[in-house]
């Protein structure tokens, strides 16, 4: 009640928009505590995920080749008639 009691305080001094700023970081805290909540309780349902994960030798190495070509695209270096 307190933050709403701030946003009739604003209301009544005619900072309208403060007031409403007010309610709406208000409604967003509330949104973010039931996420936190549902986010933290135990789920029962089973991961069917099957796939092994990648290995991080493999996603470093595809980054790594990625970023360079993205690069050489980028500041020019790329034969003419060739598409990035």
């Amino acid at each position: 009640m307190t933050l709403f009691g701030v946003a009739v305080a604003f209301v009544a001094q005619q900072a309208d928009f403060l007031a409403a700023v007010q309610i709406i970081v208000y409604a967003g805290a509330i949104v973010v505590l039931f996420l936190f909540v549902i986010m933290s309780s135990a789920s029962t349902a089973k991961n069917t995920c099957t796939s092994s994960p990648s290995s991080p030798a493999a996603v470093g190495g595809s980054r790594a080749v990625i970023t360079v070509g993205g690069s050489d695209c980028a500041h020019g270096r790329v034969a003419l008639g060739d598409r990035c």
